[in-house]
């Protein structure tokens, strides 16, 4: 819809994904490129990015299946400093860390 409709302006719809939910969520150090902030990355094409065809995998407990997409026209991720997505191919790198509520989050107020 961003970039076929023009609905919204390619910032606004980045902002929308990343530092929105995290102020709803009281991530305050996540969500923007700023300094101090921890920084996942990830590089895209504006011009191709988007979800693949939609396929059925079952692997969660029990076989229970799910549906995914894999995206197209994200060349690089890096999440802690580390490439987990290179020229659009996963490196098998897992940085990172599950947030917890409570320990890294803040309590925040929602706007009427």
């Amino acid at each position: 819809a961003v970039r076929d409709l023009e609905l919204l302006a390619i910032e606004e719809a980045v902002h929308l994904l990343t530092g929105a939910p995290a102020d709803f969520y009281g991530l305050a150090d996540r969500g923007r490129l700023v300094p101090g902030a921890a920084a996942d990355l990830a590089v895209v094409d504006p011009a191709t990015v988007g979800p693949g065809a939609e396929r059925t995998v079952a692997d969660l407990p029990g076989g229970a299946s799910r549906i995914v997409a894999d995206a197209h026209g994200v060349g690089d991720v890096v999440v802690a400093g580390t490439a987990i997505v290179r020229h659009g191919t996963f490196t098998g790198a897992t940085p990172g860390r599950v947030l917890r509520s409570g320990t890294d989050t803040a309590t925040v107020g929602l706007s009427p």
